[in-house]
Parts: structure tokens; sequence; C-alpha cells
């Protein structure tokens, strides 16, 4: 007989933290409009049913996986702007390294962030 996988409750966030990264890997490795509900849950080893009980549809999903970014990227830009009593090049230096540090340490960060753009239509 096999063996049943024991199921795991994780609180509401840390869920939802999970399946948004399981998003931006589907994001970083399929691209924006290779990302189906199926890949997400079987990246995030969960059923699709569980994505659709916190998120209604893939498109907030895709938003939460962007908002998450820029969450991440907001935070390093305001540890790069203090303190405040440097000159402006520095502290324009200092911003501008807090932009794309990110994408040299991260690279499903980076892939996603190239596969959002990629998509967008400006």
């Amino acid at each position: 007989m096999a063996e049943k996988k024991k199921r795991t409750r994780l609180p509401l966030e840390t869920r939802k933290n999970q399946l948004i990264v399981a998003a931006l890997k589907v994001v970083s490795d399929h691209g924006v409009s290779g990302v189906t509900i199926p890949k997400v849950a079987e990246t995030a080893g969960v059923s699709a049913g569980l994505i659709n009980l916190h998120f209604d549809s893939k498109d907030l999903l895709l938003q939460a996986a962007i908002e998450s970014l820029c969450k991440s990227r907001k935070a390093e830009w305001d540890k790069a702007r203090l303190p405040l009593d440097r000159y402006p090049a520095k502290l324009l230096l200092d911003l501008a390294l807090a932009s794309v540090k990110h994408l040299f340490e991260d690279e499903i960060a980076l892939k996603a962030w190239f596969a959002f753009a990629g998509e967008a239509r400006c």
C-alpha cells in the first residue's frame, strides 16, 4: 500500500508567500504567458485548489508576485537612503546600486523582472 503524504497546514501569510515564490519561479522559467495554476501548484507542491483558495485568479496571483518583488526593492531603497547626510552624488550612487543589487543576488527575481517587463505593453 502506498504511503499517504502528510499534509501540512501553514499560517495564511506563510502559505501565500509560498505560492508567490512558486509563481515567480514559474514566471522565471516559462515567462508570464507560460504561467498556469497547475504549473504553480506543482512547483509549490500543493493542489491547484489550494491556490484558488488563496487567490481568486491567476492574474491576482501574478499581481501579488509583482507586488512582492516591488516591496523587497522598496526595502532596499529605504536602506540605501539613510543616512541622508551624504553628498548628493553618493546618495544617488547608493540608490542606483540598491536598484540593481538584488538582480545579481537572486536569479529567479532577475528572470521574473525581465519576464514581466518583456510582456508589459507600454
